[in-house]
Parts: structure tokens; C-alpha cells; sequence
């Protein structure tokens, strides 16, 4: 998964939300992810939303950029 998609995700739980479901996100991204502006704004919108959202981050020595 890549650092974007975190807003996408914290999107679906709110989305959740709004529905009535008790739901959690739960993403595993490389450390390259957590690079992008996108990966911060989700997290900070998950916490402000107070959102149930868990980010794995591996060290795993690649990025998608350079």
C-alpha cells in the first residue's frame, strides 16, 4: 500500500462511521510510503476525526521515489 492511500482509508472508516458500523482500518505501508504529504494528512485527519486507524509501517528499504 502506498503512503497516499492512508486518506483514502480513513475516508472508508469515517464513511463507516456515518453508516452505524463499528469498523477499523488497518494498512501496512513501506517506510518509502511514509515519505509523502498525503501519509501525514491522512494520519492527522484520522486523529482529529478521532478514527480507528492503524498504520503498520515495515522498514523495508525501498521508496517509490529517490
Amino acid at each position: 500500500m502506498l503512503g497516499a492511500m492512508v486518506p483514502v482509508l480513513a475516508g472508508c472508516v469515517l464513511g463507516s462511521r456515518y453508516k452505524g458500523l463499528e469498523r477499523a482500518g488497518l494498512a501496512f505501508i513501506g517506510d518509502g510510503g511514509s515519505s509523502t504529504g498525503a501519509f501525514y494528512e491522512g494520519r492527522n485527519f484520522a486523529a482529529v476525526q478521532r478514527l480507528p486507524l492503524t498504520v503498520v509501517i515495515e522498514s523495508n528499504h525501498y521508496a517509490y521515489s529517490t
